[in-house]
């Protein structure tokens, strides 16, 4: 019955140093998830334009939609809306 049942021998994926690795701060999972968020482009979660564009001025909402003039970020419109925490904690706890 030895290595039949799933152990440390059969299991793949990242250690925690490459973990650390990919995500050495929270600019860099804010990356991570928009790319996921959106793989074809940005598109706002309110109205669903995809014509918003990242302004620089505002750091907590990044990103302006012009079709409903509002700001918004990765966050919105997700589970992690109404969180304080970062995105850097939000990738290391869902990786």
């Amino acid at each position: 019955m030895a290595g039949k049942e799933p152990g440390r021998y059969y299991r793949t994926g990242i250690t925690l140093e490459q973990l650390f690795d990919k995500f050495p701060d929270d600019a860099a999972a804010e990356q991570w998830f928009a790319k996921i968020r959106w793989p074809h482009g940005i598109k706002c979660p309110h109205c669903g334009s995809t014509r918003p564009r990242r302004v620089d001025h505002k750091t907590r909402m990044p990103y302006h939609c012009p079709d409903c003039r509002r700001y918004f970020s990765v966050k919105a419109g997700s589970v992690m809306q109404s969180s304080n925490l970062g995105y850097r904690k939000w990738a290391l706890g869902m990786t």
